[in-house]
């Protein structure tokens, strides 16, 4: 069994390996690496709470670390979020043998190792691989603390020691213990049958199905919560003392349902369709497997932390991003690999396992597979903004005499274009503007195309039916000049 767990990580490895530099760092990677650019920790500190929108400290740690060792080029700076994103193969994999056994945990592993979400954020210089990582071993040292043979209390210390890593990671960690919190509140107030039946020897009578929790175990993990947020109280006490909340760029959408059953797929409803699918096949054979305790457990990993997401994004005004709940996303993985490894016996496949995949379950497994690839070299070669192309076109056009305008970027180019500082003022006047002052010979305005709400909005209207500004297209951007 080693080995076939060995090939799923090595061929998740090689499949992020291949893409890990061939885009350019986009606008969000941008801010992160932006703040741990030649910076001391205590200097990332300062920069996250003035500049970030309650940002925790912990990735940009550990990408400073890396980046110490190996510099800011583009790999090196995602190159912690790949392994992290390959390590949760494994632990994923761990966590589904525990629940379902080997013929399960291989076919999800295999799943999971390229699902489209997951793999995007496993490339991203940001803390979403890391958020997944914790979020994974945190479920699955809970849940072999709680079902597991050795229930020591010693087994809560490691639990605690990941909780607060979660908070430190993201506030979204919070999410994650919520819903934990309710799993386990639920197995106790809640009795599910004792025995799980059906589906051959493959199903047997597991730990979640036979071992019973009682109070004293919601207490103890209420107790480890409490200590990972007493010591994650330091951070929000900082970061709340100077919070900078960004603008609002949504407040409700009736296309929001759609979007986020979009996103599940990382923007195919093929993708999604098909996990879906997988899931709801899942969730009918743990019934009729009669694994309600599972199932239980599953459900609110996945469906706590939605409502709670959206209702806080409501009621602050921020906006939804489908990757605020890439952590809930494990159990549609769980789901469809016990569901769809349990269809059937047509096709033989790892002959010395028990059950056989059949033959509808590896067609789907391929075409998830097939379409996770398509879509993931397609994502590879999309530039959105050609940061590189505009700072490389500022840094052949600027000249003495020059007045440049970035608004709301400037940073972000400056990190590929750092003599870009000297030149920059904040003018965005349509008219003549900076250029009646003496020396300014001409002006050049960068408008950023893809944000929302646009703090070039009063500049360029006007300035685009005034004949004296000249226009440049870059992808991403609208660069406008006007000479004296």
């Amino acid at each position: 069994m080693k080995k076939y767990i060995a090939i799923i990580l090595g061929v998740g490895l090689l499949h992020r390996v291949l893409f890990l530099g061939m885009r350019q760092l986009w606008t969000d990677e941008l801010l992160q690496a932006r703040m741990i650019k030649n910076a001391s920790l205590t200097e990332i500190l300062s920069r996250l709470r003035g500049g970030m929108d309650l940002a925790s400290p912990l990735d940009f740690f550990v990408q400073k670390g890396v980046t110490t060792l190996l510099g800011d080029s583009t790999w090196a700076l995602r190159l912690h979020a790949m392994l992290f994103g390959t390590l949760s193969i494994w632990i994923f994999y761990r966590l589904a043998r525990f629940l379902f056994g080997d013929r399960v945990a291989l076919y999800s592993a295999t799943l999971f190792a390229f699902f489209p979400l997951g793999y995007r954020y496993s490339l991203e210089a940001r803390p979403y691989a890391l958020l997944m990582f914790l979020s994974l071993l945190s479920y699955d040292l809970l849940l072999r603390q709680l079902y597991g043979k050795d229930r020591s209390w010693k087994g809560w210390l490691p639990i605690a020691v990941v909780s607060t890593l979660l908070l430190y990671t993201s506030f979204l960690g919070g999410l994650i213990l919520l819903s934990q919190f309710v799993g386990l509140a639920l197995s106790v107030l809640w009795k599910p049958r004792s025995e799980a039946s059906g589906a051959g020897n493959e199903v047997r009578k597991r730990a979640l199905e036979s071992t019973p929790v009682d109070k004293s175990q919601v207490l103890a993990y209420s107790l480890t919560a409490f200590i990972a947020l007493g010591l994650f109280y330091p951070w929000i006490r900082y970061e709340w003392a100077k919070p900078g909340l960004s603008p609002a760029s949504e407040i409700t959408d009736p296309t929001l349902i759609l979007r986020l059953i979009k996103g599940l797929g990382d923007n195919s409803y093929p993708v999604a369709g098909l996990l879906l699918i997988g899931a709801i096949t899942g969730v009918l054979a743990l019934l009729r497997h009669h694994r309600h305790n599972c199932l239980m457990w599953l459900v609110a990993w996945f469906l706590i932390p939605i409502p709670a997401l959206l209702v806080a994004e409501i009621w602050a005004g921020y906006f939804f991003a489908i990757r605020h709940i890439l952590h809930a996303t494990p159990p549609l993985l769980l789901f469809a690999g016990y569901g769809l490894s349990h269809v059937g016996d047509g096709f033989r496949i790892l002959p010395n396992l028990r059950n056989q995949f059949s033959t509808a379950a590896i067609a789907y497994a391929l075409l998830l597979v097939l379409i996770s690839i398509w879509i993931g070299q397609l994502r590879a070669r999309s530039e959105p903004a050609d940061w590189l192309g505009a700072a490389a076109f500022l840094r052949d056009a600027v000249r003495a005499g020059d007045a440049v305008s970035v608004p709301g970027v400037g940073p972000l180019l400056e990190y590929y274009y750092p003599g870009l500082q000297v030149f920059r003022v904040d003018d965005l006047d349509p008219g003549p503007g900076s250029l009646a002052t003496e020396g300014i010979k001409r002006r050049i305005v960068v408008c950023y195309d893809l944000v929302w709400p646009d703090p070039c909005v009063a500049f360029r209207s006007p300035a685009l039916k005034d004949s004296a500004w000249s226009r440049d297209q870059i992808k991403g951007f609208t660069v406008f000049s006007r000479v004296k």
